[in-house]
Order: structure tokens, then C-alpha cells, then sequence
């Protein structure tokens, strides 16, 4: 139901009252309910100040309009190369976490059991010797590496300064829970590359999308829908060709040329039938595949035993025939989307959730990497490239002490099954089963940032009774949510908008921008920028750590780490369009110069601009560096074969059909679902949207109500079902029903939705919290409460699309 005249214009008449009236909507915002509100008395001064944006990794530049010093309206910044004046919903939404009724305004500590919610205040300097007394006590008892550091994709500035005080203090367990390592996974093992590579989307011509909703909730959203515009705008003459293989109608599905439904875990069969249709007519580039790989074609080992190459490999398993009956898309359908992707290059294939989140991942990301080395779109104009040399840092580097150097000769928690030597990363699975059982050590002292595990990770997983082993546990969020309850101390954050940080690190993007993040108002709580809190720690931890950080505060860090940038003599701080557009003009032809001549110049047109740019050289005069033992693109991963082996894996625990000889190619093993189907039927398959994430949004009521306005659904979890499964159960739009699994079950709308396949459930992301403050408790529910922990054997991430379900009317709406 839309929306009524009166209503809307009585809503109006509020949104423009309050832009002309800050100091009013600041106390409206954060007043309790009985609290009596002053009267507006005239206009004030209006002011602009331009930041970064930090609620999701777009890092896109935003301009904050201020009247009389008060924040009342958040915009794009039009020179920022990531989103040139665009925004996205959630980055609208910021002015609702600063004033937000349910923010922590003062360190808390826990005074009832954990998870009762009972706390007191203290002051920072007692929480601060609370937690350095704690830390003290690992050091002396040469504990350190006992200590870990949760967090949720943490980066830029922020990141350096606490990986240093983790060395320093002497933990290796710096850790992710968003656990992005594994998403490089297949880069390593069939190029060696350990590091994130960008896509040039400017020269690509056809993109082929396994499973990525880059238009929505996997990527960059302002990035991209800039990129789209500009791809189906292309002034080059050919309009770029866009094809989305997905298990369900996205928003990306919505918009790209065609959509292909596949079933659910077989896009590894779909991606070597394609391969196998380019090898048969000969569409592959015979040069790239000639000069940079290896394991093409069939080769004789050192012993003179005869291997099949990747070639006959596919010829002999991935023919058409197989390949449609194990997939569900048509012959004719496979042959022209093969002979499209080879004959409109350059071209690129990637993936996304619908890949990475079946127990089969890594072989399927693998395969889909494969086509990228067919069409030669590795390290080539419009395709994957390398990304811009790191930034400067102005971190120092003093000796490690030898208390710091024992500790971290211990092995990390949570590390992935395979063990490279230069390429670590953290998986789920193993992380739980650490510590549940202690191994290779308990940890003692643990810290959380932007994470909240317990609501994010499927209940199963059983995050939360892992937790509790913990003896002491920190949060440093802004929030009360599901983990944090549990926690004995919290120090809050800052929200972005009163604090300082420069921001890098922006996913997919081909050059590096760095954002300066600045305080568009003073702290409007009892709140401590995170970095002086770890800054304050470590200056009560001894000579070592001080002299690694001898920062006396964030602000004196971010400008130190801004005069690294200065110092470097590299990028480019523009201050509009044209003036980007000559930078990268004048590098291309190999012409650089100093645009600043003393830092202080360079460090207020950074605060007045909000971002420096770097580009990097031209595509084509930067190859990708592949790192493998062959020094070329791998068909055949001797990198995954070699960590079997000096691992002692037994082949059988991993594949019942593949020997050595042909595992380590890419290749199609089915899916595991988890119930019998009997029982539990249908295929759930659990989605991100933009406007909740993970669910850290689902406290702002701008994106409650938007977070099903395509299916009229709002402050509500909504379940899209085929009409004809809807019949089948006797199910009609918008009931109330059931969704079982074999480990729980939860109740929402059912959304009778024609892009839906038949037999299958569709659930969103973000809502059912049960503990995050009045405004983000008791709306929707959760997907993670009935999904059966499932991982991937090799890569160890969680496989959120293997759960098997089954649905029924609920008796009741309340």
C-alpha cells in the first residue's frame, strides 16, 4: 500500500523543517520519549565539509552540509573518482547513527553474567588500566600470543596501526570475520598472486557474471552503478555485452542482457562446458594460453610418466550434453553464450556469493578463473590487473622485543586447511573448532570491532558457546548487538562522521584512492576514537610498544601517515574532473610532478577535498606477476598439489571420483545439501541486500523502511517463492508463514515472486536481532537460525547455500 497525499506531505514538510533547523533535529533525535524539546528561534550559518564515507568498503566521498556546526544532510562529493557525487541508501542513512537514541555513551562494564545486559559506567582512564592490567598480565606470563583481534574487514590507516600493535605486542591473531583472504584463494593457487587484483571495466566488453550481484550488494555500490552507466553508454561504439548465470533474480540478473538460472552448485560444470566448446572451435586465444600457461595441454614429468593436460581434461568430461543435464541450461543455450564470451573481447568472467557459498567453492572458482586465461584477460586491458603499489606507510619499524618474538613464533587460530608460505588466511571453520577446543592454544583476551559473529555466522556454528571460553572479551562498538552482550567491557568508537582516519583499500577498483575521513562535528557522547584507545593501551604496555607506536594521538597518526603520502611524490589530489582527467592523461604519457611544494599546502587542500588518487601506469604496460612454480597461469595447481602432499592429505576425504592426476584442475564435484530431501524438499538459498548487509544497518529506521520496498515489504523479513511451489503449499502472497530446516525454523511473509525458481526459498540478510537496542530489536528474522553449518573441505569457508528446507502456513500474524 502506497503511501497517502497527506501523509506524504506532512512528512515533507518535516524532512525541510529539520534541514532549516539542526539544533532541533539533533535533540528530536537523541531526546527519550518524555523529554520536552526546545522551540527553534531563526536561521543559521550553513557550512560544507567533505569526508569518506566508512559504513560499507566503497569508500566513497561524501560532502556533509552543516547549519550553525550541526550535521543535517549527507551528499556524494562530485570529485571523487569512486562515486562523482553518487551515494547509495546506506550512505544516506549516516546522519541516523550519529544521533541515534541507542549509541553507548561511555565505557560500560559488565557488573551481571554475561548475556543479562547489567552494566556500569567508568571513566576511560579506569577501562583503559582495566584492559592494560589484562595485557600486562599475558606479557609477563609470556602470553601474548594469547591475545586476538576480531574484526570485520578492517582497513586503511586504522588497519596499520593496530596490525602494528598486534606484532609489537607479540599475537599473530589478527583476524577477519569477514574472512575476504578466502576470496583470493584461487588467485594463489593458480597464479601465486597473494594480493587483491582490480578489473579494468573501462575496456571490457562482455561481462560474464557467475553469481555476483555487483548492481546490489557485492561490490562497491556506488563504483559500479557508475561503471554500468558508463558501460551502456559507451562512446567507443559497441555497447558492452552483460550475462548474469545466477540461481536467483537479482537486481543484477534485473538489468544485465540476459539472465541464465542455473542450479544451485553446478557452475563449475557450466564454466568448463564453456571451455570446452571454445577449445572445440578453436575460440581460445592460442597465444596467451602458448606464452603464459602451463598445464594446457598434456605433458611428460621428469620420470617420463605421460599427465593429461586441461585440454583433453575438459574434452573428455564437459561436453555439452553432460554439462546441460548436470546444469539445466539448454545446448543451444551453453554453445552461444560460449561463442559470445570468446568473440566479444576483451571480456571477463567472475564470481559471487551464488559460487562462493556451495561446499564446492574453490573448485568452482577455479574453473571460472580458467575462462579468464582462455579469453587472455589476465593482467590485459579489460580484464583482471594489477592494482596500484601499496601506499607509504609512516609506521616505524623498531626491533621486536623478545617477548613479542616467542609469541609470535606460535602458529595463528583459525588458519586456513591449506598452509602456504607466503599466502595466510583465516577460515571459519577451522577459527571455530580452535576455539572450542583450546588448540593450539586458549586465547585469554580478545578484542571485537565491527563485528558481531554471533548474529552473522549461522547459529549452528556455535560462535557464541566458542566465545565463552574466552575469559575477557572487549568490544569497540558504538553498539550493543548479539556478541557485545556477552562481552565484560566495551569501549565505544566513535561513529565516522567525529573522528579522523584515512581510508584505502576499496575493492576492484584500478588505482588507489585514499580518503581522508574528518570529524564533521565534535563527539556528541563520551565516545574515543579507536585508535587513541589502542594508543592509550599501548603507551601503558612497556618501551616496546610505545616506541612502535609513538603516535600521541589518532589525529597526530592519520597527519604523519598523510606526510608519508606527501613525501612520496606520488598521486594527485584533484579538485575537480578536468583536473583528474589531465593527471591521468600526463601519467599515461610517463609525465610526472610535484604538485605541492610543502606539506602543509598538501594536508589542508586534503581536508578541503577529501581524497588523493593515484593511477597506475597503463594496462597494457603492467603484466601480472604469476608467482607459481612454473611462473605462468596454471591449469593444473602444482600450488594445491604440493600442500596435499606435504600435508598428507588423503585424497579420498576430499573427491571419490578424481585421482591425483586430474583434483588439481578445476572441476565439477556436486553439491552436498544438507536434510533428506523427503523431509525438507526445497532448496534455501539466503541473499545480501544493500540497503542491510550483514544486518549492521537494521537499527536505522531510513533503511528498515526500504529494505523490501521492491516487494511492498517493509520492517519485515520476506521469503520469494515460484507461484507455482506457492500452490503447491497452498500458500498465497504476503501469509504468514514457516520456514523449517533440519537444525530450527523462523516465520515471515511469503513474497510470491515469479523471478523465483520453483523449489526454492529465498531469504534476505540483515534482520530478526533479538538484542540491538529499540530500534533494531524484533523486526523479521534471521536466515543464520536455521542454516546447517556446512563449509567447503578445502578453502574451510562457510557454505551458506547448502541447506535444505521445507514450508507451511503459520496459524497465526501475531
Amino acid at each position: 500500500m502506497g503511501i497517502k497525499r497527506r501523509d506524504f506531505l506532512i512528512q515533507s514538510a518535516f524532512i525541510l523543517s529539520a534541514a532549516r533547523r539542526p539544533q532541533w533535529l539533533a535533540r528530536a533525535l537523541t531526546a527519550e520519549e518524555n523529554e520536552p524539546l526546545e522551540e527553534y528561534l531563526g536561521p543559521r550559518l550553513e557550512s560544507w565539509k567533505n569526508s569518506i564515507c566508512q559504513l560499507c568498503p566503497g569508500g566513497c566521498g561524501i560532502r556533509v552540509r552543516l547549519v550553525d556546526g550541526h550535521p543535517v544532510k549527507i551528499t556524494g562529493n562530485p570529485v571523487s573518482p569512486i562515486n562523482k557525487g553518487g551515494l547509495c541508501p546506506a550512505g544516506h542513512s549516516g546522519l541516523q547513527l550519529l544521533y541515534h537514541p541507542d549509541r553507548i555513551r561511555t565505557p560500560l562494564q559488565r557488573v551481571g553474567k554475561r548475556g543479562e545486559g547489567r552494566w556500569k559506567s567508568i571513566s576511560w582512564s579506569e577501562a583503559i588500566q582495566l584492559v592494560a592490567s589484562k595485557l600486562n598480565e599475558l606479557r609477563k606470563n609470556h602470553q601474548s600470543h594469547q591475545l586476538a583481534f576480531f574484526h570485520h574487514g578492517l582497513r586503511g590507516a586504522s588497519r596499520l596501526l593496530i596490525q602494528q600493535f598486534m606484532k609489537y605486542f607479540g599475537s599473530p591473531n589478527f583476524i577477519s570475520l569477514r574472512f575476504q583472504e578466502i576470496d583470493r584463494l584461487p588467485f594463489y593457487v593458480m597464479m601465486g598472486i597473494p594480493d587483491p587484483l582490480a578489473i579494468d571495466f573501462s575496456e571490457t566488453r562482455f561481462i560474464l557474471s557467475f553469481g555476483r550481484d555487483f548492481l546490489d550488494s557485492e561490490g562497491p555500490p556506488a563504483w559500479m552503478a557508475k561503471i554500468f552507466g558508463k558501460l551502456r553508454q559507451n562512446k567507443k561504439g559497441y555497447r558492452i555485452k552483460i550475462v548474469q548465470v545466477d540461481s536467483r533474480f537479482s537486481i543484477t540478473a534485473a538489468k544485465a542482457d540476459k539472465w541464465i538460472f542455473i542450479r544451485p552448485g553446478t557452475a563449475a560444470a557450466l564454466a568448463l562446458g564453456i571451455a570446452h566448446i571454445m577449445i572445440v572451435e578453436g575460440l581460445h586465444d592460442h597465444q596467451f594460453v602458448q606464452e603464459n600457461t602451463w598445464g594446457f595441454e598434456d605433458w611428460t614429468d621428469e620420470s617420463g610418466h605421460r599427465h593429461i593436460g586441461f585440454k583433453n581434461f575438459v574434452l573428455q568430461n564437459y561436453y555439452p550434453e553432460r554439462v546441460s543435464q548436470i546444469t539445466g541450461v539448454p545446448i543451444e543455450e551453453l554453445v552461444s553464450l560460449a561463442r559470445q564470451f570468446a568473440n566479444n573481447r576483451p571480456a571477463i568472467a567472475f564470481w559471487g556469493e551464488d559460487v562462493s557459498f556451495h561446499n564446492n567453492a574453490l573448485l568452482t572458482q577455479m574453473a571460472i578463473l580458467a575462462l579468464n586465461a582462455l579469453v587472455g584477460s589476465l593482467g590485459w586491458p579489460g580484464g583482471f590487473v594489477a592494482q596500484p603499489q601499496e601506499i607509504p606507510s609512516a609506521i616505524p619499524n623498531p626491533p621486536v622485543d623478545a617477548i613479542a618474538q616467542q609469541s609470535l613464533q606460535q602458529p595463528a587460530i583459525g588458519e586456513g586447511l591449506l598452509k602456504f608460505p607466503n599466502f595466510r588466511y583465516h577460515s571459519p571453520d577451522t577459527l571455530l573448532n580452535d576455539l572450542k577446543n583450546q588448540q593450539p592454544y586458549p586465547i585469554q583476551v580478545a578484542f571485537l570491532y565491527g563485528a558481531n559473529p554471533v548474529f552473522e555466522l549461522p547459529t549452528q556454528a556455535g560462535f557464541l558457546e566458542a566465545l565463552q571460553r574466552i575469559p575477557f572479551l572487549v568490544s569497540l562498538n558504538p553498539f550493543l548487538d548479539e556478541t557485545s552482550r556477552y562481552c565484560d567491557l566495551i569501549l565505544p568508537d566513535h561513529i565516522y562522521l567525529e573522528k579522523i582516519d584515512l581510508d584505502f583499500g576499496v575493492p576492484f577498483i584500478p588505482f588507489m584512492q585514499v580518503g581522508l575521513s574528518q570529524p564533521v562535528i565534535s563527539p556528541v557522547y563520551h565516545t574515543q576514537h579507536i585508535l587513541d584507545t589502542m594508543l592509550q593501551i599501548a603507551h601503558q604496555l612497556g618501551e616496546s610498544l610505545s616506541a612502535a607506536l609513538p603516535f600521541a594521538s589518532a589525529e597526530e597518526f592519520i597527519k604523519m601517515q598523510a606526510k608519508a603520502l606527501f613525501d612520496s611524490h606520488r598521486g594527485f589530489i584533484p579538485s575537480s574532473s578536468f583536473e583528474e582527467f589531465m593527471y591521468s592523461y600526463l601519467l599515461e604519457r610517463g609525465v610526472r610532478f610535484p604538485q605541492f611544494r610543502r606539506f602543509q599546502d598538501f594536508w589542508e587542500e586534503l581536508k578541503k577535498q577529501g581524497h588523493w588518487v593515484e593511477y597506475a601506469l597503463p594496462v597494457a604496460k603492467r603484466s601480472l606477476p604469476f608467482q607459481t612454480p612454473s611462473g605462468r597461469f596454471e591449469f593444473f595447481s602444482s600450488l594445491l598439489q604440493t600442500q596435499f602432499r606435504k600435508q598428507s592429505f588423503i585424497l579420498a576425504d576430499f573427491t571419490k571420483e578424481f585421482d591425483e592426476e586430474t583434483f588439481f584442475f578445476p572441476h565439477y564435484q556436486k553439491p552436498h545439501l544438507a536434510g533428506d530431501a523427503n523431509t525438507y524438499p526445497l532448496i534455501l538459498h539466503p541473499f545480501h541486500i544493500l540497503t542491510l548487509f550483514e544486518g549492521e544497518a537494521a537499527n536505522r529506521v531510513m533503511m528498515l523502511e526500504m529494505v523490501g520496498f521492491r516487494h511492498y515489504i517493509r520492517w519485515n523479513t520476506w521469503a520469494e517463492i515460484h507461484p507455482e511451489t506457492a500452490r503447491q503449499y497452498g500458500i498465497r502472497d504476503r501469509d504468514w508463514i514457516w520456514i523449517e530446516s533440519p537444525v530450527g525454523r523462523i516465520r515471515c511473509r511469503a513474497k510470491i515472486f515469479p523471478g523465483a525458481a520453483p523449489g526454492m526459498i529465498y531469504l534476505p540478510y540483515g534482520l530478526g536481532h533479538s538484542f540491538y537496542g529499540k530500534k533494531g530489536t524484533g523486526h523479521g528474522a534471521n536466515p543464520n537460525n536455521i542454516l546447517v553449518f556446512a563449509t567447503d573441505k578445502i578453502s574451510g569457508q562457510i557454505a551458506r547455500n547448502a541447506t535444505r528446507v521445507r514450508i507451511y502456513k503459520a496459524r497465526t500474524t501475531v
